[in-house]
């Protein structure tokens, strides 16, 4: 089993991260981007996301995060995970396809942006 050698560090990047994730879900939420079938304000398995996501930040993210334009690109296509919970049924839109996809991808370009920003500032990349 592989338990990280650097958990301290790992906690210090995983702070901002889960905040600015789970700040700026709710902002979308709070404007109707997307919402929960079940009616909860932020469903749980959101914040089961956003509690694991910045984990994988300085190890399978930091390739993609060292280059701007790919954090860009990657930032583009994670607004697809919205689209893909959508298709499975965990979350609905109110907006078409195309406007969700294209504020969602910005929303990710922005994400990834200050994640990279913050591997930065504690040196990973």
């Amino acid at each position: 089993m592989y338990l990280s050698k650097n958990v301290k560090r790992d906690i210090s990047i995983w702070i901002p991260c889960f905040v600015v994730g789970y700040i700026g879900d709710s902002l979308l939420i709070l404007n109707g981007i997307f919402q929960d079938p079940k009616g909860m304000f932020f469903p749980t398995w959101l914040i089961g996301l956003w509690a694991l996501f910045p984990l994988t930040l300085a190890y399978s993210f930091k390739p993609v995060l060292k280059n701007r334009k790919l954090t860009l690109l990657a930032g583009a296509a994670g607004g697809f995970s919205y689209y893909a919970g959508n298709s499975f049924g965990v979350l609905t839109t109110s907006d078409p396809i195309l406007i969700n996809l294209s504020i969602n991808a910005f929303v990710w370009m922005f994400y990834l942006s200050v994640f990279r920003l913050i591997l930065k500032f504690y040196k990973v990349i």
